[in-house]
Order: C-alpha cells, then sequence, then structure tokens
C-alpha cells in the first residue's frame, strides 16, 4: 500500500500505518492501534502487503515538523503537518445477497433506456465509514460486451 504527501520539498517524513484515523499517542511500537511506521524524505511510502490483513480497516498517517527552507532569494516557512487519510480496507468478502429489479414490458426491455433499482445488499465492509453515501461504494453491470461502473450517489 502506498501514501504520498504532496509539496514535500525533502523534509523528513514520519509515516504511519495505523487501525484507527489518528496519530500515535506516543512511540508505534507502544501504541497498539500502529501497525508499521516509516521515516523518510520522500514524497511517499511503501507499507508491505505483509502487514496488511483482509477486511481491515487501515488509515495512513503523517507527521512532519515546521521547517524553514532557504532558496536563492528568500525562505520559505512550511507549517508542521499531521494528517491521516481517509482509510481503505482489502475486502474479500463480496456483499451479501439482494434483489436487483429492472423496469420491464411483460418481460422485454424496450426503448433506449432501462431502469435499474437494488436492495437489500449489505457489505461487511461500511464504506459509509470513508465518506461514501452507502454501504456499497459503487457497483457495476454488462449489457452485451461492454461493463459499465456506477458510482452510489
Amino acid at each position: 500500500m502506498v501514501g504520498a504527501i504532496f509539496y514535500n520539498n525533502a523534509r523528513l517524513i514520519k509515516w504511519y500505518l495505523m487501525k484507527e484515523r489518528r496519530l500515535p499517542l506516543s512511540d508505534c511500537a507502544l501504541d497498539i492501534s500502529c501497525v508499521a511506521t516509516e521515516t523518510n524524505k520522500n514524497s511517499y511510502v511503501h507499507f508491505s502487503k505483509d502487514v496488511i490483513f483482509e477486511n481491515t480497516y487501515y488509515y495512513i498517517c503523517v507527521k512532519t515538523e515546521r521547517i524553514n527552507v532557504t532558496l536563492e532569494h528568500s525562505v520559505e516557512y512550511l507549517q508542521p503537518i499531521r494528517a491521516c487519510s481517509n482509510g481503505f480496507v482489502v475486502d474479500t468478502i463480496p456483499p451479501s445477497d439482494g434483489f436487483v429489479n429492472v423496469t420491464s414490458s411483460s418481460g422485454y426491455i424496450t426503448g433506449n433506456e432501462v431502469e435499474i433499482s437494488w436492495h437489500g445488499f449489505k457489505d461487511n465492509v461500511d464504506a459509509k465509514l470513508f465518506g461514501y453515501p452507502s454501504y456499497i461504494q459503487f457497483y457495476a453491470y454488462q449489457v452485451g460486451k461492454g461493463i459499465v461502473v456506477i458510482k452510489v450517489n
């Protein structure tokens, strides 16, 4: 899993892979929610898949200190950063069964528009925790040879 931050300007970054959307209370090794940590001057971090378990919520958090960057004709004052991602999960369990209704006329689809509705589907991962309006972030359907992906609004 990769995390990235823009406008780092080569300052030291402490990255954390967390099970809660917060920075560690102290040292990562002493915080039960902290899975892994890395410190670098890159604008990105790569956490090994060996520390990421399926069907578990994770957040990538970042911490930097204030720094003054001396440029050719000026000094840039960069404020400290304390932030966490919206979160992610590697979901391997499909949603529970639900019902799909295709509005038709005597079993046939007529015209150029198709009305599809669905209900009853629940996922073990609540996408609402990541800011999506539904348990399920999106769905896909296929008519003929093409696949259409629809985001749930």
